[in-house]
């Protein structure tokens, strides 16, 4: 219930209701984007609340795709698994194998990228250490 000039609205959902495409109910919190949700219940792998592979110690699997580790063959379907935009996380986020780096598709494409650059939190762009001056 929302009340707002003495008069109650029915909150029917509580997304809707905060203009987001998501409502986590562990955290309270709503979000976009599966990947952009920072929950403790969101596994940090495949970033679907509710996933079991990491607690339930399932063995690591590659991805030849993205090249990131999954744990587990739930963990490894939910990041194939397609959102509204008909994006998966696999199709997101790829790992660059001589550095480790994870990184965004939408930030960079895996042909530009540098080993050792970083991403700013701040600005929101790829940098590299020795010269980035954040405005």
């Amino acid at each position: 219930m929302y009340l707002c000039n003495n008069h109650y609205d029915v909150i029917t959902s509580v997304s809707s209701f905060l203009g987001r495409n998501h409502w986590c109910l562990d955290c309270k919190k709503g979000y976009d984007r599966k990947e952009d949700h920072r929950c403790n219940k969101a596994c940090k792998c495949c970033f679907t609340v509710g996933c079991q592979g990491v607690t339930e110690n399932a063995p690591w699997r590659e991805c030849g795709q993205c090249h990131r580790m999954f744990a587990g063959d739930e963990c490894y379907a939910n990041h194939c698994q397609t959102n509204k935009e008909n994006q998966s996380v696999c199709q997101k986020f790829y790992k660059y194998k001589n550095c480790n780096k994870v990184m965004s598709h939408r930030l960079r494409r895996p042909d530009e990228h540098m080993c050792g650059e970083l991403m700013c939190w701040n600005c929101d762009k790829v940098f590299d250490p020795n010269i980035h001056r954040c405005t």
